[in-house]
């Protein structure tokens, strides 16, 4: 029971730790999305196509 009760408050009471993931979790998605995801050019070259797929 008591290991029960120890579990539920570290989970429930602990959220320093937990908010400081989040934050940082945010952080990296972002930059991410940032300086990696986004292009200017988000269409494919007919080249390019044939490429990735050859026939």
């Amino acid at each position: 029971m008591k290991m029960q009760e120890r579990i539920k408050e570290l989970i429930t009471l602990n959220r320093g730790p937990k908010l400081i993931c989040l934050l940082l979790a945010i952080i990296v998605w972002i930059w991410v999305e940032c300086f990696y995801v986004r292009d200017e050019n988000t269409e494919w070259d007919m080249d390019e196509i044939r490429l990735s797929i050859p026939e």
